[in-house]
């Protein structure tokens, strides 16, 4: 996921570490930890699918507000539409 994003001049260390920083997983993918995910989830969810997808919006929002711009796909649907990453605030 992280080689979804690009920065003009900046080196492979300080693009791994805002994606962690962002709440990416060091292997370049998104995979929160159990604890995040846990003080995410709200009362009334069940499971913790929506606190996952909170949490990856967000990821989204920060190597945004980092100055990178997404260079994946966003296709012409409800959840590209939904995406930071696509353009969704």
């Amino acid at each position: 996921m992280r080689e979804d994003w690009l920065k003009a001049d900046i080196s492979e260390t300080e693009r791994r570490s805002d994606w962690e920083i962002c709440g990416g997983y060091e292997n370049g993918n998104f995979v929160p930890d159990i604890e995040l995910l846990k003080k995410e989830k709200r009362a009334d969810e069940s499971n913790t699918q929506d606190a996952r997808h909170r949490l990856f919006l967000e990821l989204q929002r920060c190597v945004l507000r980092k100055g990178y711009k997404y260079i994946g796909e966003c296709y012409d649907n409800e959840i590209s539409r939904a995406l930071p990453a696509c353009g969704a605030p």
